[in-house]
């Protein structure tokens, strides 16, 4: 969308510091051990870049399901998105608007344990509830007092119950699945507009306590339990924590929004690390506003304004990623994710193309993988039939973007050995069709 239209249609709102945009003129017997395993930092791949399908504008939040699908608050395109645990597209819904099954700036998704979706849907003030695959089951709330006003979080709990972060009241309030008003709690001097919340698996509530620059704890029912965090750059220190999200083992993951990266703690607050730094690369965050936590472990983190979805495990993949797309110019989503085995990559498709669902002409395909280089001085080396960037860490090593681009080599120095993320563009005009890359130590 151009910015001039999108500028027309945002209200945009300075709160506590932070540009806000918004569109419109008891306890279960769990027993949890929790220990500072592996750090699940190693990227992993991503979903997204502005674009159209399959692609994000804004996105305000990411949620897992029970079976791995990935659902995502595409907050300024009014919809919900769903995707594969690996990452392929599976569907969308939602438009703007105020009906049934329509959003007003939908800031957060959550899905419960039955596979149910919830959205707060923000600027319509209500929360929607739907079928994984996004048929419409419910809502409930409003404007007004007792109700909501910009609801911008919403998580689940084990037992089902629902709590919702009723961001400009200042307060939690809890809700039986299907809407019923359990009990609410916060207000004016408790939080400071808060914007995110998560139920561990032992059933305390975490809150993003944002504009205070912390995380609260509370039992199910509303009972303090507990505080940490303070306004700055430092271990355990916040600058807008966004998101909040609680992996399998009770870990408390933060999306620290200003500070561009993400921090786990233990349950009751004891920092244990964290990853990121402001920025557009793999591993990199731009307002981190979202992040959710798998059963396998992965990490999930919503980008506001990198506008994409990125993914972390403990360990990195051992085997390309291949992303195959139906146009030159790697747009949309991908409609062919695979795998190349192998250090080296060496890909023909001879006339025809990777898969039914591409064509054999004007295709386009995008490899990464990490490798393990050593400090010294490498000579990468790409044949291909059509055009090809190439880069290797955050450098732009190569870049033929033609056809052919033939054979090109380029030479970089590694100062310290690593893990390093290896990309590989592609795109294929006509004809034959063929890439390959190898690298050698000078």
């Amino acid at each position: 969308m151009n910015w001039r239209i999108l500028r027309a249609m945002l209200l945009r709102v300075i709160v506590c510091g932070i540009g806000v945009i918004l569109l419109s003129g008891g306890l279960w017997p769990v027993k949890l051990t929790v220990a500072q395993g592996p750090r699940p930092d190693k990227f992993l791949f991503a979903i997204g870049g502005a674009a159209a399908v399959g692609r994000f504008t804004a996105p305000g939040d990411v949620a897992v399901g029970p079976d791995g699908t990935v659902y995502v608050a595409d907050t300024v395109n009014h919809r919900i998105q769903r995707f594969s645990a690996n990452g392929e597209f599976l569907g969308a819904w939602g438009s703007r608007g105020s009906g049934d099954g329509q959003f007003n700036a939908p800031y957060g998704v959550a899905v419960g344990p039955d596979g149910t979706v919830y959205v707060a849907d923000t600027e319509n003030h209500r929360i929607q509830r739907f079928h994984p695959t996004g048929e419409f089951l419910g809502k409930w709330g409003s404007l007004g007092s007792g109700q909501f006003l910009n609801p911008s979080g919403v998580a689940v709990a084990p037992d089902g119950t629902v709590y919702v972060v009723d961001t400009w009241n200042h307060r939690i309030q809890r809700f039986h699945p299907t809407g019923e008003f359990l009990g609410k709690w916060g207000g004016n001097g408790r939080f400071y507009y808060p914007f995110g919340v998560a139920v561990g698996p032992d059933g305390t509530v975490y809150v993003a306590d944002t504009c205070n620059n912390r995380i609260q704890r509370f039992s199910a029912s509303g009972e303090f339990l507990g505080a940490w965090g303070s306004r700055g750059s430092g271990d355990g220190q916040f600058s807008a924590p966004f998101g909040v999200a609680v992996g399998p083992d009770g870990t408390v993951y933060v999306a620290d929004r200003n500070n561009g990266r993400i921090q786990r703690f233990r349950p009751t607050g004891e920092f244990l690390d964290s990853w990121g730094r402001r920025g557009g690369g793999y591993g990199q965050f731009y307002a981190p506003r979202g992040v959710a936590v798998g059963r396998d472990g992965r990490v999930y983190v919503a980008e506001h304004y990198n506008h994409r979805i990125q993914v972390f495990g403990v360990n990195y993949p051992s085997t390309w990623r291949c992303e195959y797309f139906a146009n030159r110019w790697l747009a949309e989503a991908p409609v062919l994710i695979a795998q190349a085995d192998g250090m080296s990559l060496s890909l023909s498709w001879g006339q025809g193309s990777p898969g039914v669902a591409l064509p054999e002409d004007d295709f386009s395909a995008r490899f990464h993988r990490y490798v393990s280089l050593q400090s010294g001085r490498y000579r990468f080396t790409v044949e291909a039939e059509g055009g090809v960037r190439l880069w290797v860490g955050d450098r732009l090593l190569i870049e033929a973007w033609r056809e052919p681009a033939g054979v090109v080599s380029a030479e970089i120095t590694i100062t310290a050995a690593g893990d390093y993320p290896i990309r590989l563009e592609y795109f294929e005009g006509a004809g034959a069709a063929s890439v390959r890359l190898s690298w050698m130590r000078l």
